[in-house]
């Protein structure tokens, strides 16, 4: 098998953060639905593990996405932030487009962006997540 790149991230709202990815790389928020059902059936997995979101069904500290690029995974965790990331993503744009961009990223995922981006700064990462890489 010929190895693929999943970037994943920690987080204190996994869905959140999934969304605003997916809404700025292009890509789509993965739909757990069946596989979620199958553990609920099998009794691997309880109703408290789940989250319903409109007729999707998920896993309550797990979101991912997907698009033309490495697959994102985004988890719960219980910690607050407490150093500098060691890895981030730049969003590059042009300095014309990012206040549209941020303005359709911010409204993916409201409450999970910061300030919004001048000429001068790039869009602000959402809940600037964490990645889980020691590089």
């Amino acid at each position: 098998m010929t190895p693929t790149l999943q970037i994943a991230f920690d987080a204190a709202d996994p869905h959140a953060l999934a969304r605003f990815w997916a809404a700025a790389l292009g890509y789509e928020v993965e739909d757990h639905t069946a596989v979620v059902e199958g553990l609920l059936a099998a009794g691997h997995l309880g109703e408290a593990d789940v989250l319903v979101d409109g007729d999707r069904r998920g896993f309550r500290d797990v979101a991912t996405a997907r698009g033309p690029g490495p697959r994102l995974f985004v988890q719960r965790v219980p910690e607050p932030k407490s150093a500098k990331n060691r890895v981030h993503l730049d969003l590059q744009v042009g300095p014309e487009e990012a206040p549209r961009r941020w303005s359709a990223w911010s409204r993916s995922a409201p409450g999970c962006c910061g300030r919004p981006p001048t000429a001068a700064r790039s869009p602000p990462p959402c809940a600037t997540p964490r990645a889980t890489s020691s590089a």
